[in-house]
């Protein structure tokens, strides 16, 4: 796993350490890789069914929409400054055992 090191941290391979990622970027990383599928899904068959499709159409709607939001999520959190805000945190060396 790739974490970002606190300035004047010294790491060897092996250290017991300690990981912080604030909560509210990880409720934001769930909403991205979750929450925009989800959303995807229901505006796609809520779409079919208030345009009075069957429910084949509403499935495959619903299904579009799911993979609309994997590819919004995806380029979303592809972005480098993005990405980098959902990166754990080394910020202590624990104590050896």
């Amino acid at each position: 796993m790739d974490a970002l090191v606190a300035d004047r941290l010294e790491l060897r391979a092996g250290d017991r350490v300690r990981l912080e990622l604030t909560a509210n970027n990880v409720l934001r990383a769930a909403g991205f890789v979750y929450g925009l599928p989800l959303a995807g899904a229901l505006t796609g068959a809520a779409i079919a069914w208030w345009s009075g499709a069957g429910d084949a159409v509403a499935a495959l709607a619903a299904m579009t929409g799911a993979l609309a939001g994997v590819a919004a999520g995806r380029l979303r959190l592809g972005r480098e400054g993005c990405l980098r805000q959902f990166t754990p945190r080394v910020t202590a060396r624990l104590d050896s055992r």
